[in-house]
C-alpha cells in the first residue's frame, strides 16, 4: 500500500518539511533522497508525523524523496533552488 504524504521544500531556509499520516509507526519510518541519477543523496529516519529536513548540503536540482515505513513506500519529486 503507498504512503500519501504531504512535503514542502522552504527555499529560504533550505529545509524540506514533511507531513505523514497520523497512522504510521514511526519506529520504522525512513526518508531517502535521491539524485535524477538514482544516487542515493541524503537518508534518515522520521521520528515524527511533521518533521523538517535540513537540505544545505544538497545542490540545487530536482530531487525525489522517498519515505519507507515497513512495507509501504511513498515517492514524491521536490526542487531546491
Amino acid at each position: 500500500m503507498p504512503i500519501a504524504f504531504h512535503h514542502a521544500f522552504n527555499a529560504v531556509l533550505d529545509e524540506l518539511n514533511i507531513e505523514l499520516p497520523t497512522d504510521m509507526d514511526y519506529t520504522v519510518v525512513k526518508a531517502h533522497i535521491f539524485n535524477p541519477a538514482g544516487q542515493l543523496v541524503y537518508k534518515t529516519a522520521i521520528t515524527e508525523q511533521r518533521q523538517t529536513l535540513q537540505m544545505g548540503d544538497l545542490t540545487d536540482g530536482v530531487y525525489f524523496l522517498q519515505i519507507l515505513a515497513g512495507e509501504r513506500v511513498g515517492w514524491e519529486k521536490f526542487a531546491k533552488y
